[in-house]
């Protein structure tokens, strides 16, 4: 399965969750072959994953940089290699994304709750059905809020707005689950771990992240 995180805009949490999401299938799933593909020029995914590997940090996961016109033909042939690929793509209108939508079996667009982010996700939105003429027939795309308030109130109201703000949306559909803004995930990210390995525990983190994990792959 290729678990394709985009996004238009910056600071949205690609690679921590492309790099988050990768670890669990690795924990879930020890006879899994995982690979993450970073497309972005910043290589965050890519250096998180040198620092991790620098550290002997098991389980290892592997992670490649990827750019240019031959993405689909690399990832086709990288799918004949790994049972789970996981694409990070940089927060920009690139080559790159439009490339990695064609291959996504699942496309999770991460975004801030807040109205200038949501104004970015229209273009998504209308390069679906695009990427869908040219081959990925099924492609819709699943809308991740992060980096919402930790506040329950406030945090309540962010993504309750936000699910109105796209409801005219016609490819793209909110997801049940919800990252918040917590410092555990830029703690972890500089040390090559994911919120799963780090110690002190985050129960709460750990919780968002394990429960979208369960959304993206289908587990009760």
């Amino acid at each position: 399965m290729i678990i394709t995180f985009a996004s238009q805009k910056g600071g949205t949490a690609c690679s921590v969750l492309s790099t988050n999401i990768a670890v669990l299938r690795a924990i879930r799933e020890p006879e899994s072959k995982i690979l993450i593909v970073d497309t972005d020029t910043q290589g965050s995914s890519y250096d998180w994953n040198l620092e991790r590997l620098e550290l002997g940090i098991t389980p290892k996961i592997e992670c490649i940089k990827l750019k240019g016109k031959h993405l689909v033909e690399e990832i086709d042939e990288l799918e004949k290699l790994f049972t789970d690929i996981v694409v990070d793509v940089g927060g920009k209108d690139s080559e790159e994304l439009r490339l990695a939508l064609l291959m996504a079996d699942n496309l999770i667009v991460p975004t801030l709750p807040s109205q200038f982010d949501l104004w970015a996700l229209e273009f998504i939105d209308k390069i679906i059905p695009e990427c869908r003429k040219a081959g990925n027939k099924n492609l819709t795309g699943n809308i991740l809020f992060t980096r919402v308030s930790t506040h329950p109130l406030l945090g309540k109201a962010e993504v309750e707005e936000a699910t109105l703000a796209i409801e005219d949306f016609e490819y793209l559909s909110p997801m049940k689950s919800v990252i918040r803004e917590r410092n555990v995930f830029r703690k972890s990210s500089r040390s090559g771990i994911a919120v799963e390995e780090i110690t002190p525990s985050d129960k709460k983190a750990k919780l968002e992240l394990n429960e979208l994990y369960k959304e993206i792959y289908g587990e009760a």
